[in-house]
C-alpha cells in the first residue's frame, strides 16, 4: 500500500484512518500497536452499521477481538528480502 493522505492528518476523523500514509502504518508496526491500530478502524465501520447489519455488526466485533488478540500475543517482524 503506497498511498499518501489528501487533506491534513485528523486522528478524529474516520477517514484519516482508512486513508492513512505508509509511514503512518509503519509507525503502528514498529510501536507494537498495528492490530490494535486496525480494530480501532473497524470500529469505526461497526458504529456504522445500521442496527439490521446484525451479521456484520457480529463479525466486525469478532474481528475487533481476534485482532486484539493476536497485539496481545504476537509480534510483527519483517519477512526476510
Amino acid at each position: 500500500m503506497n498511498t499518501k493522505l489528501t487533506a491534513q492528518y485528523n486522528p478524529n476523523s474516520p477517514m484519516s484512518v482508512l486513508r492513512d500514509a505508509q509511514e503512518h502504518i509503519d509507525f503502528h508496526i514498529k510501536t507494537g500497536d498495528y492490530f490494535n491500530f486496525i480494530a480501532t478502524a473497524i470500529g469505526f465501520f461497526e458504529e456504522g452499521l445500521a442496527a439490521s447489519a446484525v451479521r456484520e455488526r457480529v463479525l466486525a466485533e469478532d474481528l475487533r477481538r481476534d485482532l486484539r488478540h493476536v497485539n496481545d500475543m504476537y509480534q510483527i517482524t519483517p519477512k526476510a528480502s
